[in-house]
């Protein structure tokens, strides 16, 4: 990412690419795209940039499994979304911001601590699933 990036030290960061370029990559090194805060106002898909990610990620949508909620949303407001209805909701927090590590996170029902189960879980695949997640309500942030 360092030829998209500025700082690539930074925690945060823009890169010089679009979403639908991006999922090319990830898939190049056999990982999976998951939008995360994708309701924070101002900064993300839907808090900023469209009203359906369809429209971003064209064909490519649906090699997304699934939505990371962030602290503005919950799976209340998510669910409210159609073009939603078939991806998984996570909830995670803030690798950056290690005090507040594991304020948000994922309930899952998988066979072992694995990539490979967490990715089936995150897909619901052979009774791997998300079986709830956790985060601060958005109305206390």
């Amino acid at each position: 990412m360092e030829n998209h990036i500025k700082n690539i030290t930074l925690s945060s960061q823009r890169a010089d690419i679009s979403a639908y370029e991006l999922i090319d990559i990830v898939e190049k090194y056999n990982g999976i795209l998951i939008p995360a805060h994708a309701f924070t106002p101002h900064k993300s898909f839907y808090g900023n940039c469209t009203r359906r990610l369809e429209r971003i990620f064209k064909e490519k949508y649906d090699k997304i499994p699934a939505i990371e909620l962030g602290l503005s949303a919950d799976t209340f407001l998510a669910d409210q979304i159609s073009e939603l209805e078939e991806k998984t909701f996570l909830t995670n927090s803030d690798a950056h911001s290690l005090p507040k590590i594991a304020r948000e996170y994922n309930k899952m029902q998988v066979e072992d601590i694995s990539f490979k189960e967490l990715l089936m879980a995150i897909k619901n695949e052979d009774g791997r699933k998300i079986l709830c997640n956790y985060g601060l309500d958005p109305k206390l942030r």
